[in-house]
């Protein structure tokens, strides 16, 4: 079986600010019972890496022609621990271990199912929080299989290997503030920033993401409530909604 993700990526937030704004948005899910105070690894599944921050050429020499990034440099925070009644918070990063928070006792009066066993018994149904430069790569996968130009509005397909292949480099040096990080329409031929293009699911860049594991789609009409707005409360930033599976 395999296990699908929604994510929520706060596309503003620098890297300087992104363990903060995660505990002030662990402790406000905690608080509303949304999520466990106790963090564990048994509630995710495992991964031999993870597809939202590694990356093939993520090893290649950095490019001398960096981009400037408007919300802060690429060195990515401490992971301290929640202040207050909320729990330790230990950011998921390339050389710590993973830890997920699982739903909290407000969740089953949050999400009305009668067909389905409820996802919150689910072994892998934990939430984590990513803290570094990420996108999504499901964007690259994706079941639509195309990009959609913002210049000319046309759709190109990932099925041309080169359009495919410029449009990963781009993804890579957007992901790493290095110039070279256009793509250029098979159509109109106007070159355009990677994520002006829209793809489904949002290719989605930021510097922190939050992790549902085998929950359910935030649009469906069984949730009483809109869990993107209430992370959107406490982070006071940009939510860009994407999903993906492993």
């Amino acid at each position: 079986m395999s296990n699908t993700y929604q994510l929520l990526v706060d596309t503003t937030v620098s890297v300087e600010s992104a363990n903060v704004t995660a505990r002030e948005i662990l402790a406000g899910l905690v608080a509303r019972g949304m999520l466990e105070a106790n963090s564990s690894g048994n509630c995710l599944p495992a991964l031999k890496s993870d597809p939202l921050t590694q990356h093939d050429a993520r090893s290649s020499p950095p490019d001398t022609n960096t981009r400037s990034d408007p919300h802060g440099s690429s060195t990515a925070g401490d992971a301290r621990g929640v202040s207050e009644k909320s729990a330790s918070l230990k950011l998921i990063s390339t050389t710590g271990p993973r830890l997920g928070y699982r739903p909290g006792r407000r969740i089953a009066d949050l999400y009305h199912d009668a067909e389905n066993e409820p996802f919150w018994n689910l072994q892998f149904c934990g939430v984590e929080f990513v803290a570094q430069p990420l996108f999504n790569p499901t964007a690259l996968t994706n079941s639509d299989g195309e990009a959609s130009c913002p210049s000319c509005r046309s759709t190109v397909s990932f099925d041309q290997p080169e359009f495919l292949a410029q449009f990963k480099r781009a993804t890579v040096q957007r992901l790493n503030r290095q110039t070279g990080d256009e793509v250029v329409c098979t159509q109109c031929h106007h070159a355009s920033v990677v994520d002006a293009w829209k793809v489904v699911p949002p290719l989605a860049f930021g510097n922190l993401a939050i992790r549902f594991w085998n929950w359910p789609p935030f649009y469906m009409t069984q949730w009483s409530l809109s869990v993107p707005s209430v992370v959107r409360e406490y982070s006071g930033h940009t939510i860009v909604e994407s999903f993906g599976h492993l």
